[in-house]
Order: C-alpha cells, then structure tokens, then sequence
C-alpha cells in the first residue's frame, strides 16, 4: 500500500499588534488567536513588555483573528476581552493587523 500525502502548506507570521481603546499599546499580558474553518488554529502570548503578538499560520487561508489581556499575577487576575475577531485574508509573511481591547486597562 502505498499512501500519498499532500504537500506541507507553506507557513508564514502574521504580526497582531494589541491596543487599549485609547490608541495606547497593552503590553504585559497581550495575547492573540486565529480561529480557521471553525477550529483553533494558533494562539500566542506576546513577549515580555511588548503588545505585539507573532503567529505562524499557514498562508492563502482566511482566518479570524481576537486578542485579550491577561494579568495573571500572585493575588492578582484580571482578563480584558477584545473587540469582535477581524477577518484577515493571510497573504504574505510578515502580514499585519492591528485590534483593540473593549474596555481600558483595569487599575
């Protein structure tokens, strides 16, 4: 028998960059999923002190793209949702969009 495999889809990043309402970058805790076909198909966090988020997704694909904040600290929880996922075409490496937090940074 013998079994014959598609060839591996090319994959590439897609740079997620995290604001508050305002404008301002939500770094510390930004993070960031794609959503294809109905399944999940990445999530990352973003690095340290940053609000930009690197996903690798396989590309010519359509996927829907939401971000939240996360501080998880010792006696310290707080999750901010984001605004409605946005559709993003993924075309080309290094590909980016940019969303926003519902609500500002908890105090």
């Amino acid at each position: 028998m013998t079994l014959r495999l598609p060839e591996a889809l090319p994959l590439a990043t897609l740079q997620v960059e995290v604001l508050w309402p305002d404008g301002s970058p939500a770094i510390e805790g930004a993070r960031a999923f794609a959503e294809g076909k109905g399944a999940r198909a990445a999530f990352e966090h973003a690095a340290h002190r940053s609000n930009r988020v690197t996903l690798t997704l396989a590309l010519h694909r359509r996927y829907d793209i939401s971000v939240d904040w996360l501080y998880d600290k010792p006696r310290t929880f707080q999750l901010v949702e984001g605004d409605a996922p946005q559709s993003v075409n993924f075309t080309h490496d290094g590909q980016s969009v940019t969303l926003r937090l519902k609500n500002p940074r908890p105090r």
